[in-house]
């Protein structure tokens, strides 16, 4: 559609509908881009063990330990950021997110060195 606006400029319009649902696409695109990566950034955490595992002998991780530890990193960041999407109540955000943390140092500190006694425990 092509209109010439009051200074005898003209202007192509494109129905407010298309508008509205290219932005929307675009902002859901983008939202779920920018919230993978999020997700994901946790993982340079690993990168402390491996350098340290170059620098002093140790530390001693296997293949295993990194894929554990980081499922591990990726379910808190989930989880802290579906707390953060979904709870509106700043207070018992903390609450949530601090019981995520506790939960997931917890099985952290299980898996090292097994304070539970678990099966699964490390030595």
């Amino acid at each position: 559609m092509l209109i010439i606006s009051e200074q005898g400029v003209e202007m192509n319009l494109v129905p407010a509908t298309k508008t509205i649902k290219r932005l929307y696409f675009y902002k859901v695109v983008f939202l779920y881009l920018n919230m993978s990566k999020r997700i994901f950034y946790p993982l340079f955490l690993l990168l402390i063990p491996l350098i340290g595992m170059a620098i002093s002998d140790e530390i001693n991780w296997s293949v295993f330990d990194f894929i554990i530890m980081g499922f591990l990193l990726i379910l808190l960041s989930i989880g802290i950021n579906f707390v953060i999407k979904h709870v509106k109540n700043l207070k018992n955000r903390f609450l949530y997110i601090g019981i995520l943390v506790l939960i997931f140092m917890l099985i952290w500190a299980e898996l090292a060195v097994g304070i539970f006694g678990t099966p699964f425990a490390g030595n």
